[in-house]
């Protein structure tokens, strides 16, 4: 077909004025269906954001227990050593600041 498009005169004249009304038409659906298939996308993220932020508020306003907290001690533990700390710490004497002991975590 290409090869009767490039040599026949007459057939080049037939297929221009055939697409050239229908070439508009060709354009605007193609348009139209990119332009919805972003749409359709963004749409998609939009559904996803939302139910993660849904997710998030819920665990927001769970206990720490329900959550699982974000360390591994559990509450009382943690609120174990942070009482040895606070007693380990000398007391301030004669209004000078002293300084509050820092925990480093050591990777395994």
């Amino acid at each position: 077909m290409v090869e009767n498009y490039q040599n026949d005169f007459y057939f080049q004249t037939y297929v221009n004025s055939s697409l050239q009304g229908s070439g508009f038409t060709i354009v605007a659906l193609s348009g139209v269906g990119i332009f919805s298939a972003v749409a359709m996308g963004l749409y998609m993220k939009l559904r996803r954001t939302h139910k993660e932020l849904e997710h998030l508020i819920l665990t927001e306003h769970s206990t720490p227990e329900e959550q699982g907290g974000p360390t591994i001690l559990h509450p009382h533990v943690e609120q174990h050593l942070i009482e040895m700390i606070r007693k380990a710490t000398p007391a301030e004497t004669s209004g000078a600041s002293s300084s509050i002991p820092v925990l480093k975590r050591e990777e395994r």
